[in-house]
């Protein structure tokens, strides 16, 4: 019997981490930059939604006293407040945009990379409700980045603007 080498659950669920922030990072560095701040709203913004996605991986990966998730302050403005928040003059460019996802990429590979396996499912208290286990919280991150990307693509596809394909 032919011996394979093996991967962990921590590097598999950093490597699927890591697929959708390189597809963010590809549709921002693509999106013209006169592109970059205009939307018919608020959340079909291209810099808002690539914001929400980013600040989302940046709260679930960090927890603060008491169990609450924190969102991080960036440009002088709480994330999770940041879609409707900043006026448009305001909004950071893409540079500043993929520094920030740069950062919260080596948070969550951190976060993922430290996760006893043995802990994973083993059933937990979180202040929400919403998730029963480390696996559970994980797989609403991945889920709730993969939805907003696809929106993100979405508005991008219907506006003539190239995107990146899901792989």
């Amino acid at each position: 019997m032919a011996r394979h080498d093996t991967v962990t659950v921590n590097e598999t669920l950093i490597s699927q981490f890591g697929v959708v922030l390189d597809q963010l990072r590809e549709t921002i560095e693509g999106i013209p930059a006169d592109e970059w701040v205009r939307g018919d709203s608020g959340r079909h913004t291209p810099v808002r939604q690539a914001v929400h996605i980013i600040g989302g991986f940046e709260a679930y990966a960090k927890r603060s006293a008491g169990g609450h998730f924190r969102w991080g302050d960036r440009w002088g403005y709480k994330v999770g407040a940041f879609r409707a928040a900043i006026p448009v003059e305001e909004l950071p460019d893409q540079p500043a945009v993929i520094e920030y996802l740069e950062q919260v990429r080596t948070q969550v590979d951190r976060w993922l990379g430290g996760i006893p396996v043995d802990r994973l499912c083993r059933p937990r208290h979180v202040a929400s409700g919403r998730f029963h286990s480390y696996l559970g919280r994980i797989l609403y991150l991945l889920r709730h980045g993969v939805l907003h990307l696809g929106y993100l693509n979405e508005e991008l596809r219907r506006r003539g603007i190239a995107y990146t394909e899901f792989r």
